[in-house]
């Protein structure tokens, strides 16, 4: 009579486990490069996805957004026909709050229009401007204002979108920042070669900015501009924005370096401390929304920002490379969480996936100018 066996011996057992590990070892590796090559397509196809509202709100508007609208509070009407304070009654809205319609996210526009009309309900909790001495109607375009009891005005600054965050970036999408729930970006708009480089006729820059800024005006000796930029100058004697709305957004008419060889949109992830990428409104390091929104390819750091570990870090230079969140100053230049590279936005909607060998003190500025002339072989 034969027996039958019911069950293995521990030694079986114990072979049967260890080949179960050498195998899951030898596939661990081919696991993780599968899921890593599907984040960044993942990643390539959202910014894709931001090309295709960008052209949306072009076509709508005959032009591209402003990088963000950042007019300097001046407490008097300027020169143009805007029936609002300020000139523009979505100041400190980003490019990516503007584009939102075109991206299914019309509740959040219908809000965000809603509390921007003057008199709209509930009224302003934080008095920003009428304190600093302007007229109290500006108070109610302040975008990062909230009641005592916590109640934000405006549901964009809180909801995170998904077609803004990389999927490499496996941390929430929103936090608690000063008080505020603020979602965030890993998207920025190429402002150009840096922030402030379409300076105001008070310039040129102070004594302390000269070397470095003599770096970063080498790379554009005609300070040509990026798409995608703040609505005003940066007049360096104020070390603020000027008063007048100098820029109103780019046509694709005036891309005359050719859609196709211009960089529009890279990734920058924010760091641990979640101080710059707020993509609802975000004034950035200087007002320019430099860090928070857009980003200079060769940007400076003008040491003003309040958060200490911002103003800490060097004046610049900074230059597209290998970053880390850990490190605040790598905000202020562009890099991924991708391995070898980032995945670039052109003007013409296109993505292209650049390596950090790409040279980023001559390749990369030159790209990142719609009018510059430059000669370049495109990577």
């Amino acid at each position: 009579m034969r027996r039958h066996r019911s069950a293995f011996t521990l030694f079986e057992l114990l072979v049967i486990i260890a080949i179960a590990a050498i195998l899951f070892a030898l596939l661990l590796p081919a696991i993780m490069k599968v899921r890593t090559a599907s984040n960044r397509i993942k990643c390539a196809n959202n910014l894709h996805q931001i090309g295709i509202a960008l052209h949306g709100y072009h076509d709508a508007t005959n032009k591209f957004p402003v990088g963000l609208w950042n007019l300097r509070a001046s407490g008097k009407q300027g020169a143009t026909t805007d029936p609002y304070p300020f000139n523009h009654k979505y100041d400190w809205l980003s490019w990516l709050a503007l584009i939102t319609p075109y991206l299914e996210q019309d509740n959040i526009w219908r809000q965000t229009e809603s509390m921007e009309i003057p008199g709209s309900q509930p009224a302003p909790a934080t008095r920003y401007y009428s304190n600093l001495g302007f007229q109290a109607e500006m108070d109610t375009f302040y975008p990062w204002d909230r009641s005592p009891q916590g109640v934000q005005r405006y549901f964009g600054l809180a909801t995170a979108i998904p077609t803004y965050s990389c999927a490499e970036d496996a941390r929430p999408k929103s936090s608690m920042v000063h008080g505020l729930n603020v979602a965030f970006t890993s998207y920025l708009g190429v402002s150009g070669v840096d922030s402030f480089c379409d300076w105001s006729v008070n310039g040129p820059p102070p004594e302390r900015f000269a070397d470095a800024y003599k770096t970063v005006s080498a790379l554009h000796p005609a300070k040509s501009l990026g798409g995608l930029h703040g609505s005003n100058k940066f007049d360096w004697t104020l070390m603020n924005r000027e008063e007048p709305v100098s820029f109103r957004g780019l046509r694709i008419g005036d891309v005359v370096d050719g859609t196709s060889n211009t960089l529009f949109v890279g990734e920058r992830p924010p760091s641990d401390k979640l101080t710059l990428g707020w993509w609802f409104a975000g004034a950035g390091a200087s007002g320019m929304g430099d860090g928070d929104v857009v980003l200079g390819t060769n940007d400076l750091n003008l040491q003003i920002d309040p958060a200490p570990e911002i103003a800490a870090c060097p004046k610049g230079p900074y230059q597209y490379g290998p970053g880390s969140i850990n490190n605040e100053c790598d905000q202020f230049h562009f890099w991924s969480m991708h391995a070898g590279g980032a995945n670039w936005l052109y003007m013409d909607a296109s993505v292209h996936f650049l390596s950090y060998t790409v040279s980023p003190t001559d390749i990369i500025p030159k790209m990142a100018t719609y009018n510059g002339g430059e000669v370049f072989t495109a990577p």
